[in-house]
């Protein structure tokens, strides 16, 4: 924000009678005053709290007034260097001339001593601080360079002790990003930092103590490309890599940092499309951070994500809107802001350049400036006092695809997919979307391609996010003119939840104009999405067979037209 823009924003501000924010800085507060009132304002239009500025000159008088009279008003002490020491201040450095290390020790650690006091004295109010980077330390002495550097160090040395003391009880410690010392500033208007330098201040602050929303309680996370690189369905325990490894290591830095926030008071859910037998027995088998016992409860079923953040509510009792939800699936992460959004998504980034801005936006989520006993044994206590259930085999309701309204997908057929490898590689590879779990050897591939009765259709589906390639394949014979049967079906697990199952099914009774679908059905253990498919047709898996009506199909799939809108290639 630049200073005239301030000004603008102060005109007729609606500033509060009786709420105040203390500003404590011992050089010429003018500008930071300014900026500071501006962005209180700018988060808080109505009845805004007044900054109200102390210590120009007299930084031990505006402590007092602070521990007093302003003992429970929150503050914003910035500190510089000359507080230190008066020899450390570039406007009086020729009167003072040089400091030794020791001088500077002693007289910081009076310095401390006093804002120790001074913070006991304001028993618990919100305190931030502010301190110098050592780059504004005075370095045109007249001695020789090689002692700005064992200044430096005892400087540093000061700084990190006093500012754990400060945090110990209780002070908010503040980073401010770039800023710069500025001596026109300092030497024009008594001030060490420029307008945008204020302004940076005034930023960090206001978000720091007003923040926009409040610290998250839950954190929801998937499994698959989220807590290890791989699918586990499909790639098995063996597969999937969470390692301090070269595959594993993003993964094993991510769960390190999920315990660093369950060590703060963060509750850990788990909320996966999987089995959960398979779950459990990934977290038993591989060396990763993470334990199951980790997470205060646990969602591993088929069941829709929203669903199982539902019953996660239910069983925490804690609202949505204190609940994040980490998935590397677009579509999972669209459908809970179409239904639930007063849940905070992430995506976990596909790109490893993104980790960073991945890792902060999940800390902004659950920061907080003091962690107490009660926040350490929290998660703990929830897991300990509530049953985590997996959910049983539920019937499925009818599902929803509005919230790919935006995705622009793309879905075209290759009918005559034989002559695919990928076509093969992917029945062979996939466990979870598979009708019975049977392998096809090259033989039997040959031999049913050379049959004229045999089909093979191929899926490829192409979203805003990018090409999935071949992601369902379609593998039988055309028993009559009215009836289809399927020998094997199909599909990726990257492209559950965008409907491409109904798509390829409608597409290739529409080819063949047949009014039946039918075919084997097992249960393996492992393919439950293939079940819940074929109950939301209403079709029957006894007997190890299911039929399935091209009328049920068309339902189904003119909503997944009309709510979802893909581009269908024919």
């Amino acid at each position: 924000m630049k200073l005239r823009d301030a000004h603008k924003l102060l005109k007729g501000a609606d500033l509060s009678s009786q709420r105040n924010i203390a500003l404590i800085c011992s050089f010429e507060p003018l500008h930071l005053k300014t900026l500071l009132q501006a962005r209180v304002v700018e988060r808080c239009p109505r009845d805004a709290p007044r900054v109200v500025p102390f210590g120009y000159d007299s930084l031990t008088h505006a402590l007092d007034e602070t521990s007093t009279a302003y003992a429970l008003t929150p503050t914003l002490l910035v500190v510089t260097w000359e507080d230190l020491h008066p020899s450390l201040s570039w406007r009086t450095r020729a009167q003072f001339g040089t400091v030794s290390v020791e001088e500077m020790v002693d007289a910081g650690s009076r310095l401390f001593e006093q804002l120790r006091q001074w913070l006991a004295a304001r028993a618990g109010a919100e305190t931030y601080v502010a301190f110098p980077p050592l780059e504004w330390m005075p370095w045109l002495d007249p001695e020789p360079t090689a002692a700005v550097g064992p200044l430096r160090a005892g400087a540093a040395r000061l700084l990190a002790q006093g500012v754990a003391e400060l945090q110990a009880l209780g002070a908010r410690i503040l980073h401010i990003p770039s800023l710069e010392l500025s001596l026109r500033d300092l030497f024009l208007a008594g001030s060490p930092i420029s307008a945008d330098g204020a302004d940076r201040i005034a930023q960090v602050f206001v978000d720091a103590s007003l923040p926009l929303i409040e610290r998250k309680k839950v954190l929801v996370l998937d499994v698959d490309g989220t807590l290890w690189k791989g699918v586990l369905g499909e790639d098995g325990v063996e597969g999937i890599e969470c390692g301090d490894d070269e595959q594993g290591w993003p993964y094993y830095t991510f769960q390190k940092f999920l315990l660093k926030l369950k060590r703060d008071g963060i509750i850990l859910a788990l909320c996966s499309k999987n089995d959960p037998a398979d779950v459990q027995s990934a977290f038993l088998a591989k060396d990763m951070p993470l334990s199951w016992d980790d997470f205060s409860a646990q969602r591993v079923s088929w069941d829709s994500k929203t669903d199982s953040l539902r019953s996660l509510s239910e069983e925490l009792n804690i609202g949505f809107d204190a609940f994040i939800f980490v998935d590397d699936n677009e579509a999972e992460i669209a459908l809970v802001e179409y239904e639930l959004p007063a849940v905070s998504t992430i995506v976990v980034p596909k790109n490893m350049g993104e980790w960073t801005s991945f890792f902060r936006e999940l800390q902004d989520l659950c920061a907080t400036w003091q962690v107490t006993p009660e926040d350490r044994v929290r998660a703990d206590m929830v897991r300990e006092g509530r049953p985590s259930l997996n959910a049983d085999r539920t019937s499925p309701s009818a599902p929803s695809w509005a919230h790919l309204g935006d995705f622009e997908l793309h879905v075209s057929f290759n009918d005559d997919a034989f002559g695919d490898p990928r076509s093969l590689q992917l029945v062979n590879k996939t466990n979870q979307f598979n009708l019975t779990g049977e392998r096809i050897s090259s033989e039997v591939w040959l031999s049913l391609r050379a049959t004229n009765s045999s089909f093979c259709c191929s899926t490829r589906l192409v979203d805003r996010f990018g090409d999935f390639g071949t992601i369902a394949v379609a593998v039988g014979e055309r028993r009559s003119h009215d009836e289809l049967c399927l020998r094997q079906f199909v599909i990726s697990c990257r492209a559950f939840g965008r409907g491409v199952e109904y798509l390829t099914l409608l597409h290739l009774l529409q080819l063949y104009r047949a009014k039946v679908v039918a075919g084997p059905y097992r249960d393996t253990g492992r393919n439950e999405p293939v079940r819940r498919f074929l109950e939301e047709l209403e079709s029957t898996t006894e007997a190890g067979a299911f039929t399935i009506s091209r009328d049920a199909l068309e339902r189904t799939a003119h909503r997944l037209l009309e709510q979802a809108r893909p581009v269908v290639a024919q």
